[in-house]
C-alpha cells in the first residue's frame, strides 16, 4: 500500500510539473503575442499620424496656391480698375469724333 502511495504521489508531482512547464510555455507565447500585437498597434499609429501630417501638408500647400492666386487676380483687378477716369472719358471721346 505504501507504495501505491509513493508511486500516486510521483505520479502526481510529474503531472504537477507538466502542467508548470506547459503553463509557462503558454505565458510566453501569450507574451510573444501580446508583443507582436502592441508593434502592430504602434505601427497603424505612425502610419496613422503620417497620413494626418501628409493630409494637413497638402491643405497648407492649398491654402498657399489659394493665396497666391487670390493676389494675383487682385493686383490684376487693381491694374484695370485703377485707369483714371478721365484716360476713360478721353478714350471714348476720341472714339466718338469723326476723323
Amino acid at each position: 500500500m505504501r507504495d501505491t502511495a509513493v508511486r500516486e504521489r510521483d505520479s502526481a508531482a510529474g503531472t504537477a510539473q507538466r502542467a508548470a512547464a506547459d503553463l509557462a510555455a503558454a505565458r510566453r507565447q501569450a507574451e510573444r503575442e501580446t508583443s507582436a500585437v502592441q508593434a502592430a498597434c504602434q505601427a497603424r499609429e505612425e502610419a496613422a499620424r503620417e497620413l494626418a501630417a501628409a493630409a494637413i501638408a497638402r491643405a497648407e500647400r492649398a491654402e498657399t496656391a489659394l493665396d497666391a492666386e487670390r493676389t494675383e487676380r487682385r493686383a490684376l483687378t487693381d491694374r484695370l480698375t485703377s485707369v483714371p477716369a478721365q484716360a476713360r472719358t478721353r478714350g471714348r471721346t476720341a472714339a466718338r469724333l469723326p476723323a
